[in-house]
C-alpha cells in the first residue's frame, strides 16, 4: 500500500519501508529507507554514458591526476584516463616540459639562451601536437581533440629527464656519448609506445591506421631534427665529427642523422599509405 501526494514542485512517495521526495524544479531527489527506489526518464536531459570497449568502464568518471600520470607512464591508461584530462593536467605537464627542457641543456656548452631557458621545449610540444593531431585526425578517429592530445603529450615528458644527468662528469667522454645514444633510444621507444596506445584506446583507430599515424610523423620529426641540429654538432665532411670540443650529445645527434636517411626513404611510403587510408575510410 503506498500513498502519494504532490504540489507544484515536489512529488512525495510513501511506502512501508521509507519516504522518497523528488523536486521537479531542481531535478533532484531524496530517499529515506532501504527499499525505496525512484527513477525519472531523463533521456532528453542527459546523454547515455559512454563505455570503453576494452575495459568496459565508463570514460566519463573523473580520476585523480597522479593516478592518471602514473598509468600513462606505465602504459596502463585507458579511455577513461584520457577523458579525465583537464586544465590541471595541462598545467602540471607544461611545467614538467619546461623543467625537462631546462635540464636537457643546462650544461650543454653549445646551447643558445632560449634552449637553456626551456623555451624551445615549450614551443616544440604544441607544434608536435598539431602535427600528430592533423595526421591522426585525417583518418577519422572515433574521438579526437587537440587539447586532449596536447595535454597527453606533456604527460609523456618525464622520461626525458634522464638527459639532465651529467654522465660525462663521472665517465669518459666516449662512454658518456654511448650512454646518451642509448638513452635517446630508450626515451624514444618509450614515448612512441605511449602514443601508440593513445591512438588505440582513445582514437580507436585500426591497427594499420595506428602504424601509419605513428610512423609518418616520426619520419618527418627525425628528418626535421637532423636539419635543425639542435645539439649544434659540427661535422667535418672528411673526418666525421668536427674538431671542436666534443660533448656527450654528439653521438646522440649522429644517431638522429643516420635515422634521417631511413626517414627519407620511408616517408613517401607512409605518406602514400596515409592518403590511401584517408580515401578508403571516408568512402567506407
Amino acid at each position: 500500500m503506498a500513498a502519494g501526494s504532490k504540489d507544484k514542485r515536489r512529488v512525495y512517495a510513501v511506502s512501508g519501508s521509507g519516504l522518497a521526495v523528488f523536486d521537479a524544479k531542481q531535478r533532484v531527489g531524496w530517499a529515506i529507507g532501504s527499499n525505496t527506489t525512484m527513477s525519472e526518464d531523463r533521456s532528453t536531459h542527459a546523454r547515455k554514458p559512454e563505455f570503453d570497449p576494452e575495459t568496459q568502464t565508463r570514460i566519463d568518471e573523473p580520476r585523480g591526476w597522479f593516478r592518471i600520470w602514473l598509468r600513462v607512464l606505465t602504459l596502463r591508461f585507458d579511455a577513461a584516463d584520457i577523458a579525465s584530462l583537464g586544465g590541471l593536467h595541462l598545467a602540471l605537464g607544461t611545467l614538467v616540459v619546461w623543467a625537462v627542457g631546462v635540464g636537457r641543456y643546462w650544461d650543454a656548452p653549445r646551447a643558445v639562451p632560449l634552449q637553456r631557458l626551456g623555451v624551445g621545449s615549450l614551443i616544440y610540444v604544441p607544434m608536435l601536437a598539431g602535427l600528430l593531431w592533423f595526421v591522426a585526425g585525417a583518418l577519422r578517429p572515433e574521438r579526437g581533440s587537440y587539447v586532449k592530445l596536447l595535454t597527453f603529450l606533456t604527460l609523456t615528458a618525464p622520461p626525458a629527464a634522464i638527459y639532465a644527468i651529467p654522465i660525462e662528469r663521472w665517465t669518459s667522454m666516449s662512454t658518456a656519448q654511448n650512454l646518451n645514444a642509448w638513452a635517446l633510444g630508450v626515451v624514444a621507444v618509450w614515448r612512441v609506445a605511449m602514443y601508440a596506445r593513445y591512438l588505440h584506446v582513445w582514437n580507436r583507430l585500426p591497427a594499420v591506421a595506428v602504424i601509419v599515424a605513428l610512423m609518418l610523423p616520426i619520419t618527418v620529426i627525425i628528418f626535421t631534427l637532423a636539419m635543425l641540429n639542435l645539439e649544434h654538432v659540427v661535422f667535418n665532411i672528411m673526418g666525421g665529427l668536427g674538431q671542436t670540443e666534443p660533448t656527450a650529445a654528439d653521438q646522440r645527434y649522429g644517431v638522429v642523422v643516420m635515422l634521417s636517411a631511413f626517414s627519407l626513404l620511408l616517408a613517401p611510403v607512409f605518406a602514400f599509405t596515409w592518403i590511401l587510408l584517408i580515401v578508403t575510410r571516408r568512402n567506407g
